[in-house]
């Protein structure tokens, strides 16, 4: 189920590897597809809460931003960081048109930033009190820092005008600053390598209620054996595994019961528009490797396989790359995944950068492409997770991608 499941400590990777939580949801893919699609038909019903505001404003980097008094890494450094400081103003970005909606007129939202690349969209957001009071002195239940902080949240785009909405990946990340607000930080993308670039495209973000996340999660799951269903504005729990829709009062442990959404439309930076690619591959860059197997008991076989790349772009917050994969035909329709989920973006002078998968998707069983980001430290942790610092990264002296030792020159 989209967006019902987050990770508290977005630097930490789950305890299984990436390969095997994408090969078993991707497995899955069917299935899940043709539950979510019966929940939307079915199952919709009109969020109980009130808009109570809407404010409407053109801007480029709002306030202090605006002004130079931050820059690109205290905006934004708890999802990224730029490798300098004249490339994180160099990628600073503007916004038109940014509107707000809330369901208690005693709190207001703030655009404090906006970044991102031709791929990718980074936002940071402030939701706090129209009197200037802190948020949390009005929280529900006892604001409890070591526990992290969640909403549900929905990230939506509209492709051009006059056409349909439609989702786009990326999750915020939440946390309470020091005058006491709700600040997130969005990254919110598109993983397929011939998406066009985003410039002048409207974004829309909706989030539903402030919870502190272990507890939150722990009386959903584990006390009321629900899951969420989150969508446009609309909360719908469902019994776990059923599409009985049940009510849950979620008052005993969420901070604030607020439902909001901002919009507006993405205007990037000459910089954060920079694309370096390849899109010419022959029988001589073909990669042989290992594709990694597992079944729903999380057992691993080995294949051997060999990829066929289809094109590879860079950008200066990620990169995609895309493939075909040759392997013997497995039965029931699993996708394996190869083993090319680190790859190094290389500069002129020979150094490199490591870059970490971050998202895939499948097409057919056939098609696959992987979203990458760059980082500046990458530590294997002995729960068999990582700890990633992602950074934004300067294209000028790139030369190509380096995956599994063989240099791809662009």
């Amino acid at each position: 189920m989209k967006n019902d499941i987050v990770n508290a400590f977005e630097k930490i990777t789950p305890a299984r590897s990436n390969d095997e939580v994408l090969s078993y949801v991707l497995r899955r893919s069917n299935d899940m597809e043709n539950i979510t699609k019966k929940k939307k038909i079915s199952f919709r019903k009109p969020v109980t809460a009130i808009i109570a505001a809407a404010v409407t404003a053109t801007l480029c980097v709002t306030g202090a931003a605006a002004a130079g008094l931050f820059s690109f890494d205290d905006i934004f450094g708890n999802r990224i960081k730029a490798e300098n400081a004249e490339l994180g103003e160099a990628l600073m970005c503007s916004a038109d048109n940014f509107t707000y909606t809330v369901s208690d007129d005693d709190y207001k939202i703030e655009l404090n930033g906006i970044s991102g690349s031709s791929q990718e969209i980074i936002a940071n957001i402030e939701i706090s009190r129209v009197d200037g009071t802190p948020a949390t002195d009005y929280f529900v239940n006892e604001y409890n820092p070591d526990d992290g902080i969640y909403s549900h949240e929905d990230n939506l785009v509209a492709y051009k005008p006059n056409y349909n909405e439609r989702h786009m990946g990326g999750t915020g990340k939440y946390k309470i600053n020091d005058e006491g607000n709700i600040e997130i930080v969005y990254v919110i993308g598109r993983t397929n390598i011939d998406s066009p670039p985003l410039s002048g495209e409207k974004i829309i973000l909706h989030g539903a209620k402030i919870y502190p996340t272990d507890a939150y999660f722990d009386f959903l799951c584990e006390d009321n054996n629900a899951v969420a269903w989150f969508e446009k504005g609309e909360l719908i729990y469902y019994k776990n595994c059923t599409d009985n829709i049940i009510e849950i009062d979620t008052s005993p442990v969420h901070y604030l019961d607020l439902f909001w959404s901002a919009e507006f439309t993405y205007v990037p930076s000459n910089e954060a528009l920079k694309t370096i690619s390849r899109s010419y591959f022959g029988e001589e860059d073909r990669l042989p490797c290992k594709a990694h197997l597992y079944d729903e008991n999380h057992n691993r076989t080995d294949l051997d396989c060999t990829v066929k790349f289809i094109d590879m772009k860079l950008t200066s917050t990620c990169a995609t790359v895309s493939f075909n994969m040759e392997y013997k035909e497995l039965e029931n329709g699993d996708i394996p995944f190869p083993d090319i989920e680190k790859a190094y973006l290389v500069r002129k002078d020979g150094s490199k950068i490591l870059m970490i998968m971050d998202s895939g998707e499948g097409a057919n069983y056939a098609e696959y492409t992987f979203t990458y980001k760059y980082c500046s430290r990458y530590e294997e942790l002995e729960s068999g997770g990582a700890f990633i610092d992602h950074i934004a990264v300067d294209l000028t002296d790139a030369v190509g991608i380096e995956i599994n030792g063989k240099l791809y020159e662009f």
